[in-house]
């Protein structure tokens, strides 16, 4: 994924926050518990997990299991950002997984690229969706929601403008900012514009996002 921004107008505008949420919600292999040596515990994280994604109450369960928070059981579960990210670059400058911020949404994990990104024009992300570890059934998307927005921004409520990044499509957006400035009551708009070129590939099981 590459993200890049072209500014005419004004040298202080801010770069956009990047957002990145793995379309899938939970890994299968954590919900499952496949290593548990326990086989009475294989299976209930993931009826937990399903019964409050649906908003069913759940019953039958072992006590200690339902004591704990889905906030816990999704952060445990959620697709990890230092198994995602194969690659990342601001600008000319190399980033990690440091340079993140997660957030426990209702619908997964998100990762926020996280600093300074004065005078940045460009970022690079190199994603592996882990599609091997996608929840069971699905309706067969794979990929991510990335969302770009300001310092303070709710994601939830960014979650229904997200574009989704998948495998089998190229995407092209042009991505505009706006910045007001109030000079003895009159309003000046200053604009900058982006492109964001999105593509993700699907090779032996194994998804690249660039």
């Amino acid at each position: 994924m590459i993200i890049s921004a072209y500014e005419d107008h004004q040298s202080n505008l801010p770069f956009p926050l990047i957002s990145i949420c793995n379309i899938n919600p939970a890994r299968g292999t954590k919900l499952y518990n496949i290593q548990s040596a326990e086989s009475q515990d294989r299976g209930v994280d993931y009826e937990i997990f399903s019964d409050a994604f649906q908003g069913r109450s759940s019953e039958n369960l072992p006590e200690s299991k339902l004591k704990v928070p889905i906030f816990k059981l999704m952060e445990k579960a959620s697709h990890q950002i230092d198994q995602m990210l194969r690659s990342c670059k601001v600008g000319q400058r190399h980033c990690s997984v440091l340079n993140f911020t997660k957030s426990i949404l209702p619908n997964g994990a998100c990762y926020t690229l996280a600093g300074d990104l004065t005078g940045i024009d460009e970022i690079q992300l190199v994603l592996d969706p882990q599609s091997y570890d996608y929840l069971v059934p699905n309706q067969g998307f794979i990929g991510f929601r990335i969302l770009l927005h300001g310092y303070g921004d709710s994601l939830w409520a960014l979650i229904p403008t997200a574009v989704y990044a998948g495998p089998t499509f190229h995407t092209m957006l042009r991505a505009v900012g706006l910045k007001k400035n109030r000079i003895r009551l009159v309003e000046n708009k200053m604009t900058i514009t982006g492109i964001i070129s999105l593509k993700i590939l699907e090779i032996t099981g194994i998804g690249v996002l660039y």
